[in-house]
Parts: C-alpha cells; sequence; structure tokens
C-alpha cells in the first residue's frame, strides 16, 4: 500500500478551519466526513508524522478504507482537496485547499450526499469519482491494460492518461482486448495524446463498437469515407483536428451517410470555390433540420428549384387557399445554405 504525502498552505502549529468551511460546509456535510477531513488536516501540520497510508490512516481513525476513500471523493467534489495518483492508480499526495486564498463554488456544498452516479457512457467529459479510481487500481485488468498503455506510448502514464483509460474500461464498457486495439491503432497512426485516444473512443462507442473486429472494419470503412471526403474537396493532406470533429458531428449527430457528404462538398466547391468546411457544415445542418436524408431528396428538391425558377405561375387568389408556394429563396436556403 503506498504511502500518502498531505500538504496544505495553512501557517504551521496551528490546524486552522476556515470559517467558510464552518459556514458553507460543516452543516451540509456527514459528520464522518468533517472528523476525517479534520484528522487529515491535522496531520499535515505534524511534521514529525511519517507519510501514511489509506489503511494506517482508517486505524488510526477506527473506521475502514472505504470510508476514508468516500471522504476524500466528496470533499475533492466540493473543491476542497486535490488528489494524485501513480501509475498504479493508487493515491500518493493529498492537498489541501485555503478557502481564504480561493474561489469556491459553494452550490455543490449544500447538495445532499449521494454515492456517485457513473457518468453516461455518451458524455464526452471524462470524470471518475476518487472511489471508483480506487476501486479500478484494483481490477487486474486494469493494471493489464496500463502497462500495455506505457509500452505503446513509451512513456510513464500521467494521473490524466490514467483517468482516462480507466473511463474508456470502466464506463465506455471497452475490454481489454478492444482498449489494446484503440491504443495500437491511434499510435499506427502516429497519434500518441491521450486525447486524440479518447476522441477515437467515443467515436466506437457513439457508433456501438464492442470488439476488435467491429472496430477494424469501422476503421476500415471510415478511413474509406475520409479519402471519399478528402478527394471531393481536393485535400492532398491529413486532415486536422477540427476537420474530423465537422465529419465526425456530419456522421454521428446529423447521421449524414457519405453520399449525402460528398453531395455538400460539391456545393462548397461550386459556391465557394474552395474546400470549406464551415460551408459544407451549414449545407449539411440545413438538410439535417429539414429532414433531407438521401440523395433522392436532394435531387427532387434540386429539380423543384429549377422548374420555380425557369416556369414560375401567375398568382391566383383561389390557390392561396389550397396550397403552399414556395418561393426561390426557400430552395435556395435548402440547396446552398
Amino acid at each position: 500500500m503506498v504511502k500518502i504525502n498531505l500538504k496544505n498552505k495553512f501557517p504551521l502549529g496551528v490546524t486552522a478551519i476556515s470559517n467558510k468551511f464552518i459556514d458553507k460546509f460543516l452543516p451540509y456535510a456527514n459528520g464522518e466526513y468533517v472528523k476525517i477531513y479534520i484528522f487529515l488536516l491535522r496531520l499535515t501540520i505534524d511534521c514529525s508524522k511519517d507519510a501514511l497510508t489509506i489503511a494506517e490512516i482508517s486505524d488510526l481513525l477506527e473506521c475502514t478504507s472505504s470510508d476514508i476513500i468516500r471522504a476524500l471523493s466528496y470533499w475533492e467534489k466540493q473543491g476542497l482537496v486535490n488528489c494524485s495518483f501513480n501509475a498504479d492508480g493508487e493515491l500518493t499526495e493529498l492537498s489541501f485547499i485555503d478557502l481564504n486564498t480561493s474561489s469556491i463554488n459553494y452550490k455543490s456544498a449544500v447538495e445532499d450526499i449521494k454515492p456517485n452516479k457513473p457518468t453516461p457512457a455518451k458524455s464526452k467529459t471524462i470524470s471518475l469519482s476518487l472511489e471508483d479510481k480506487s476501486r479500478l487500481s484494483e481490477n487486474n485488468e486494469v493494471k493489464e491494460i496500463l502497462g500495455i498503455a506505457e509500452q505503446y506510448l513509451n512513456k510513464t502514464l500521467s494521473s490524466n492518461d490514467i483517468e482516462t483509460i480507466m473511463y474508456i474500461y470502466d464506463q465506455l464498457g471497452f475490454s481489454v482486448e478492444l482498449i489494446d486495439y484503440l491504443i495500437e491503432y491511434c499510435v499506427s497512426k502516429d497519434k500518441k495524446s491521450i486525447n486524440y485516444i479518447k476522441k477515437v473512443a467515443f467515436t466506437w462507442s457513439d457508433n456501438q463498437i464492442k470488439d476488435v473486429s467491429a472496430a477494424k472494419r469501422f476503421t476500415d470503412e471510415y478511413s474509406s469515407d475520409y479519402r471519399k471526403i478528402l478527394n471531393e474537396l481536393g485535400i492532398k493532406r491529413d486532415l486536422g483536428a477540427s476537420e474530423q470533429e465537422y465529419i465526425n458531428n456530419w456522421m454521428n449527430n446529423y447521421k449524414m451517410n457519405i453520399d449525402m457528404i460528398c453531395e455538400a462538398c460539391k456545393l462548397a466547391l461550386r459556391n465557394t470555390n474552395k474546400p470549406s468546411f464551415a460551408y459544407v457544415d451549414s449545407v449539411l445542418k440545413n438538410w439535417h433540420e429539414n429532414n433531407i436524408t438521401n440523395i433522392e431528396m436532394v435531387n427532387k428538391l434540386r429539380a423543384k428549384h429549377n422548374s420555380n425558377k425557369s416556369n414560375k405561375k401567375p398568382s391566383n387568389i383561389f390557390n392561396n387557399f389550397e396550397q403552399r408556394e414556395y418561393d426561390d429563396s426557400f430552395y435556395d436556403n435548402l440547396l446552398y445554405n
């Protein structure tokens, strides 16, 4: 069990309990959590004591290690402490924040104490509770995949790296084999950033990728679609991060197939004479909002547009009550934004 370094920025010789803590946090917190907070704060003042493990702290307070983890998770959520972890996901340092010099959002302090709910898999924010991190750090599969990740990335994993990989395993439900292939795939594209790995993981999750064979089929198809889009726009380089986000949005949020995306790319070049992702996005967004979902609908819209321009009907006051006529701008907006 790892020793934990305890730190604060308060004057030595006293255990300072901020009035803000008493006024804003103490009335609403579990009494056990308050006891653990004050005891650990006291330990940071006593320089004669060596670093302690979670188990040793729980023995001193006559509570369980889980009680300590739950308390620290709660105080971290409130913004009163910062926790640091090693490559094995074990807590190594606990830093107390001085409430008198920091800006704390007190809104969360008055919330009822409830068990942390898992972050939804579709959320793009990585967030694990201290309790989850502690639980996952004891998981042999997690330990295995963290070791694999260090070998692929050729570095010691940061706490953010570890939390992201833990999240992909626990919240997105990726197996060890799938995470192994995920990291291998990203590294093969010379993309070793944990943010890039996270984006690919969410893309796979959004597309219900559950195993390595499905991931391989998806990446092959996805790469082919990327190449088609690049060709339509006349781009000879690799896609940038923001451009990939555009394409992911077209496919996953607008639910546009590759034919619709390529058609919008043609319109972009035709009307702007440049490969404008923003223009393509505006066209696809317009089609999405108006439920135009296939090329046949686009062609019918274009035919109607051309017919209206070449064969305008004279107005008829009786027809005004029986049908709705759209002017050219309506079709222009749908076709060309």
